[in-house]
């Protein structure tokens, strides 16, 4: 059944509210009182009690008596307890003023911060820092990671503890955890019998499998799959625990404080205290300090609280029951087959057009070298036909010659004149000769051109008709291919647009106050039904926090205008919401975009 909608997701005020006065005491007196400066104090007045012990001393003995009234040592603890009885005197308003100032400070507020969902987020996302919490979640999965990190801690802490105790220690734990199994409801010690996987539920059988259980994530994560009731019985034996070490009874919340400071169950409070979180703080730095106080608020918040801060999925619009989620789930691996197919054929269509483009440049390439052929055949064909016209005009010179230098031996008498006159017509003729072998080679090699350029001619003209064929042949396949695509991109048009306006119905129904984008609707359709529930998740804390601007993570360089919060999908990948706050009195949020981290949408 589903959760109504509209329904406020908690901050972790909404959890201290349920919180006992005592409860909010015990918090205001640990975040007001730990601090650098009173975990130094008891060292300083030991040394200066020591110093004037010393200088006492000598003045007796030398017969003075100076009487230094030495100081008096006041432990953490003590100083605690103090600010504990003055809190006692303020009313709950008080007390609740108190908590909050002393978050703002722990947290480093900004001045700007105001409202409860703005420090509530400071607080979380500080605690997170203490335990590496991923920075990619909202902040009700951080406030729940961080939930779970602290009960580890301190679940870790029990099982040191209980693997150094001695048999009397041993005997006094397992009757202080029978005496916290009296208060447990029938169901609570059923989901603990089965978290823990005992048949007989006794604080020997529980103090057995908590040494037996192995890592401290692996029993949180059986606690979760159990029930709730069985973390809050985890709690209540953890209390029981804690009492037993320390021989004195305190309100949980100092065993956690101590727990987020350092190991507790190592020594006396006091000492753990004064030394442990000392040397933690030199060591670390006052800013873990605080995240580590600010942890465990978060931490009793939430257990205060009942329940997860992230919304359950049965709370969401893509809620599918757990009998549909198999029909679903072959529905969305045909859909995402067929959009899986869609991109084949697109690429196979990109990979053919490319092809047809490259065989239409290699055609054109071709076809210019084969013009080109075919005009150096014709040049050299017509220079052919003139230098064919020379030859045989010269060898009629030639002959000329020939003949005129015969006649010339036969009738010339003059000897003197004879060889100046055969030698000028030897020399034409000789010139004649030179230029017919000129012209003789030109015309072979405008021949050899001719027969070149005809050879090439015929290749090109072979290897445009084999490009033509082949062509065709791609662009029939071409063709057949856009056919394919044009039916499959049909398909998945409608099929996505049915998804799509399924998407805005649900959420438009379930977002009153929201305006979303066309595009942000687009954005997801391609995502599966895991993931829809990871953006829904981020969407209704964004609509159910009272100041969704404090919820931005920042503006991002190129969307200055728009504030983003980060989700993550179940494969770690970091997602996005990119909205806008709006100054409208019906409207106060409009989704603009949704896309997974490193994606480049097409505008």
């Amino acid at each position: 059944m589903r959760v109504k909608r509209g329904i406020l997701m908690p901050n972790i005020f909404e959890g201290l509210k349920k919180t006992s006065d005592n409860d909010i005491i015990e918090q205001v007196a640990l975040l007001e009182t730990i601090n650098i400066s009173n975990i130094s104090k008891p060292m300083i007045q030991k040394t200066s009690r020591k110093a004037i012990r010393v200088i006492n001393y000598l003045g007796k003995r030398i017969g003075k008596n100076p009487q230094i009234k030495e100081p008096e040592v006041k432990e953490i603890w003590d100083l605690i307890d103090e600010k504990r009885n003055e809190l006692k005197l303020c009313t709950r308003l008080e007390l609740n003023y108190k908590m909050l100032s002393a978050l703002k400070s722990k947290s480093r507020c900004d001045k700007v911060i105001q409202s409860d969902d703005g420090i509530s987020i400071k607080v979380i996302e500080e605690s997170a820092i203490s335990f590496k919490i991923p920075d990619d979640l909202t902040p009700a999965q951080k406030a729940d990671a961080v939930y779970i990190r602290f009960t580890e801690r301190m679940l870790e802490n029990v099982q040191k503890t209980l693997k150094k105790q001695d048999d009397k220690t041993a005997n006094r734990t397992t009757k202080s955890i029978d005496k916290s199994l009296e208060g447990m409801t029938d169901e609570q010690k059923q989901q603990l019998r089965n978290a823990l996987n005992v048949e007989k539920l006794t604080g020997e059988t529980i103090r057995k499998s908590l040494l037996k259980a192995g890592k401290p994530g692996a029993i949180i994560a059986t606690l979760s799959i159990s029930g709730f009731g069985a973390s809050v019985a985890l709690t209540t034996i953890m209390h029981a625990i804690f009492t037993t070490v320390l021989s004195v009874t305190l309100p949980f919340a100092a065993y956690t404080t101590a727990t987020s400071a350092l190991a507790i169950l190592t020594g006396p409070v006091g000492v753990i205290l004064v030394f442990g979180i000392a040397s933690y703080q030199i060591l670390n730095g006052g800013r873990k300090l605080d995240r580590d106080l600010l942890a465990q608020v978060v931490w009793f918040a939430r257990e205060s609280y009942g329940k997860c801060f992230t919304p359950s999925e049965d709370m969401l619009p893509s809620f599918v029951p757990a009998e549909d989620k198999e029909r679903m789930k072959i529905d969305e691996e045909k859909y995402f087959a067929l959009i899986k197919e869609h991109e084949k054929i697109v690429k196979q269509n990109k990979e053919s057009n490319n092809i047809l483009s490259q065989l239409a440049q290699k055609v054109k390439e071709q076809e210019l070298i084969f013009e080109g052929e075919l005009r150096k055949r014709t040049t050299s064909e017509n220079a052919l036909i003139n230098l064919v016209k020379s030859k045989e005009s010269l060898e009629i010179e030639k002959n000329s010659l020939i003949n005129k230098l015969q006649n010339l031996n036969n009738q010339l008498i003059d000897k003197e004149n004879k060889d100046i006159i055969l030698q000028q017509v030897k020399k034409q003729l000789v010139d004649k000769n030179n230029e017919l072998l000129k012209i003789s080679k030109l015309v072979e090699d405008n021949e050899e051109i001719i027969g070149e350029a005809s050879n090439e001619i015929d290749n090109y003209q072979k290897s445009i008709e084999d490009l033509n064929k082949k062509n065709d042949t791609y662009r029939k396949e071409n063709n057949h291919l856009k056919r394919e695509l044009e039916e499959k991109k049909e398909i998945v048009i409608k099929k996505e647009e049915y998804k799509r306006k399924g998407i805005l119905k649900r959420w438009s129904s379930y977002f009153k106050n929201f305006i979303i984008d066309s595009k942000a609707i687009r954005d997801v359709v391609k995502f599966n039904n895991d993931e829809l529930i990871c953006i829904e998740r981020g969407l209704m804390e964004l609509y159910s926090s009272k100041d969704p601007r404090e919820l931005s993570r920042r503006k991002m360089k190129g969307k200055e205008k728009y504030d983003h919060m980060g989700i993550t999908f179940p494969d770690g990948f970091p997602t996005r919401i990119y909205y806008e706050v709006l100054n409208d009195s019906n409207k106060n949020v409009r989704i603009v975009e949704i896309l997974k981290h490193n994606v480049k949408k097409t505008q």
